[in-house]
């Protein structure tokens, strides 16, 4: 009897052993996706702080937007109402208008033609000022040459 009971107590130790490894194991393992978990629930909330903050900016961008287009429709009904004060509902006033800006153009372009003839007057005196002082120092270096030949 004394052997089938110290072969109990090893087959109960063995057990034992045995249930502590797998135990062991599993305790590793719950702990490893504990850390894995917490990790990953700390990625979320600075995740979710950064969108916080994201959130924020955007909507403080929205707000500046929103009152930028609020002044540029204001600018814009601002800019239409001086249109409206400054053009003459008359169609006498607009035909007079429109015939002092045709006058207008046409002086512009008799002037811009003007202008041209003078620069065209111009070029061809300073070509021929050229011509002259070229051949002034042309007869001087030939009168100079001459002495000392």
């Amino acid at each position: 009897m004394k052997p089938l009971l110290i072969g109990c107590s090893l087959a109960l130790s063995a057990l034992c052993i045995t249930q502590w490894l797998r135990e062991s194991a599993i305790r590793s393992a719950a702990l490893t996706q504990s850390s894995e978990a917490a990790r990953q629930i700390a990625d979320l909330q600075s995740a979710a702080t950064k969108s916080d903050a994201r959130l924020t900016a955007f909507e403080s961008e929205i707000s500046r937007l929103t009152a930028l287009q609020q002044e540029t429709a204001a600018a814009l009904a601002d800019a239409n109402a001086r249109l409206k004060s400054i053009t003459p509902a008359d169609p006498a006033t607009t035909e007079k208008l429109r015939a002092d800006l045709t006058a207008r153009n046409e002086a512009i372009a008799t002037q811009n033609d003007a202008l041209k003839k003078l620069a065209a007057e111009r070029d061809n005196l300073v070509r021929q000022l050229n011509d002259r002082t070229r051949e002034w120092n042309e007869l001087v270096r030939k009168s100079s040459r001459r002495p000392s030949d």
